[in-house]
């Protein structure tokens, strides 16, 4: 708030609708992001089972009164977490290869960057929510942005006017998965990620 000339906070911003709606957004989504944070902490103690509202509220310092009110369930609480993990992705890999013009090196780029995010502890941690039953809606959206990921690799891979775009896209993607796989199990990431790749690009080169 601001001071009027004799020092005062402003009674007109004070009362302004605007304001107090900003406000308003800014602690919701404050309380939101906290209620997440604790559930990804929950989420590296505990299996996906053990997790509730009760456990939430006793982390966060909320009732679970007030966690209902932002949001219906513990599932639509690890729906989230999947939909802001995937939209991390999707916006970080349209920022990095919108820099790039090389087809190649977009690919390129695609699986090193995939692989960073796929085998990062935070995302491994939100993997394990991928057997939870989504909401119609939110499904839909994880959907949407997985489609918005893959949109990333397919339009250099057309560029190159590949045969079989569709499979040779699939085929990338399944190399980066087994990678992640592997760094998840022990393997040495710079090893995975320096194989992955020279393997996506020898087969890229050579089709």
């Amino acid at each position: 708030m601001t001071l009027n000339t004799n020092g005062r906070f402003s009674r007109a911003l004070i009362f302004n609708p605007t304001y107090t709606e900003q406000v308003s957004h800014a602690i919701r989504d404050q309380r939101e992001q906290e209620i997440l944070a604790a559930a990804l902490a929950e989420l590296t103690e505990k299996e996906v089972t053990h997790i509730s509202m009760a456990s939430l509220a006793a982390r966060t310092g909320l009732t679970r009164t007030a966690i209902y009110q932002y949001f219906s369930s513990v599932d639509d609480i690890f729906a989230e977490l999947v939909i802001n993990d995937m939209a991390d992705l999707v916006n970080t890999m349209d920022s990095q290869l919108a820099q790039i013009d090389d087809p190649i090196e977009r690919i390129r780029a695609w699986v090193l960057n995939s692989l960073e995010h796929l085998s990062s502890g935070e995302h491994a941690i939100i993997r394990r929510l991928s057997e939870i039953n989504l909401a119609a809606e939110k499904r839909g959206i994880v959907r949407a942005l997985h489609g918005q990921f893959m949109d990333s690799l397919s339009f250099p891979v057309k560029e190159l006017e590949l045969d079989n775009a569709p499979s040779v896209c699939a085929h990338i993607a399944a190399v980066v998965n087994s990678a992640a796989n592997r760094i998840d199990l022990g393997f040495d990431f710079a090893y995975e990620a320096a194989a992955a790749e020279s393997f996506v690009m020898a087969a890229v080169n050579n089709m």
